[in-house]
């Protein structure tokens, strides 16, 4: 999904973005993922506003945001392992 909403942003397609963030936020909600969810939440406005200028500064954001969540799945594991 990430991918293909950093093509939404670089073809400018603001309707693509909404919709593409809004099927993110909902799986992020899926899994608990709260700053995933809230991230794609504000790229869905983004879209949804058709204004991009902060698209590209807020993709960078969600990327940090799930590079740490799936940093933190094998300390999780590791935890749920040990139980």
């Amino acid at each position: 999904m990430v991918k293909s909403i950093s093509q939404a942003i670089d073809a400018k397609d603001a309707d693509q973005l909404g919709r593409d963030a809004h099927m993110l936020k909902g799986a992020a909600a899926n899994m608990s993922a709260e700053p995933v969810r809230s991230i794609a939440r504000r790229l869905e406005e983004i879209g949804q506003g058709g204004d991009l200028a902060l698209a590209e500064q807020t993709l960078e954001a969600l990327k940090q945001e799930i590079a740490r969540c799936i940093a933190y799945i094998p300390a999780v594991n590791a935890q749920l392992q040990a139980a």
